[in-house]
């Protein structure tokens, strides 16, 4: 009979990804025996669509699956075992998720992470965090944003965004932060997106942080200064450049600002910026937009 050939993709990428899963299914599983119930519970309800933590197992495993089928489609991911985006922060992390009260289908979900009960945040994995920790007052990693393509309407994220500040306002925190993302990886569309959101103001250099290793596009800073030397770059909007998330875009106009360079996330397909939003200086016309009074 002839052998079966165990191939390298599956013996070195498949089975890694495979335990990993189980690892972080474990932590999940454990986690919910002792309670999944968020500290920082969230529940908001309008018409339609609910916003709320995750309390079971069940939601968690709805929203993670919700991750893997939009990242594939969008991202090009490869599939994962079991079709769940999942990772080791998962387990440590309050999961925000949308409702669809008609369906009782998740169609959007958002984790965050509190310092005030972890000092390791996803984000450290791509950039030098070193300046943010520093900051005085608690801060909360907004990451792994995902809305179903067929219900992102302004009204699901004007939700999503009252249920990130109303977790926000009962944490206590200071600060929000996390990894933005936008679909370019060519590094001279990059330069220039990076031109334009330095001369609107939303791109600044005040945390001096930066990219980690294999995150680094060590071309880019010669070609940002290429792109200037040609006049390219105005306010946000103009010219030729990858267009900006409704995600990001909603973080900017609330008041945050990008931190640095981007990072290049390969397996992702795109580059992530470190966006920081001060919670103290909430733009007064999104916090009355999305304030939860």
């Amino acid at each position: 009979m002839e052998a079966i050939q165990v191939t390298p993709a599956w013996s070195e990428i498949g089975l890694k990804r495979h335990v990993q899963s189980w690892v972080h299914l474990l932590s999940l599983r454990k986690r919910q025996f002792t309670g999944l119930r968020s500290r920082t519970p969230v529940l908001i309800e309008r018409e339609n669509i609910l916003v709320k933590t995750v309390e079971t197992f069940s939601e968690l495993e709805a929203a993670l699956k919700l991750r893997h089928r939009v990242y594939r489609e969008e991202y090009d991911i490869p599939e994962m075992p079991y079709e769940l985006d999942l990772d080791a922060y998962d387990s440590r992390c309050d999961h925000l998720v949308i409702i669809n009260k008609r369906s009782g289908e998740i169609i959007g979900t958002y984790r965050l992470l509190c310092s005030d009960r972890h000092d390791q945040f996803y984000s450290e994995s791509e950039f030098d965090l070193t300046g943010l920790i520093h900051l005085r007052g608690t801060k909360v990693e907004l990451g792994r944003a995902c809305i179903a393509s067929e219900h992102r309407t302004g009204a699901t994220l004007a939700l999503l965004w009252r249920g990130i500040l109303s977790y926000c306002q009962q944490a206590g925190a200071s600060y929000l932060f996390g990894c933005s993302s936008v679909k370019v990886t060519e590094p001279r569309e990059v330069a220039r997106l990076v031109l334009k959101l330095q001369a609107s103001g939303h791109l600044v250099d005040q945390l001096s942080t930066s990219p980690r290793g294999k995150y680094r596009m060590e071309e880019l800073p010669a070609l940002i200064e290429q792109e200037r030397d040609l006049g390219f770059g105005s306010e946000l909007g103009g010219g030729r450049t990858a267009p900006i998330s409704p995600l990001l875009l909603t973080y900017l106009k609330a008041g945050a600002k990008i931190q640095g360079m981007p990072a290049l996330d390969r397996d992702f397909h795109c580059i992530d910026f470190l966006t920081l939003l001060d919670l103290r200086e909430l733009s007064s016309a999104y916090e009355r937009k999305f304030g939860t009074a």
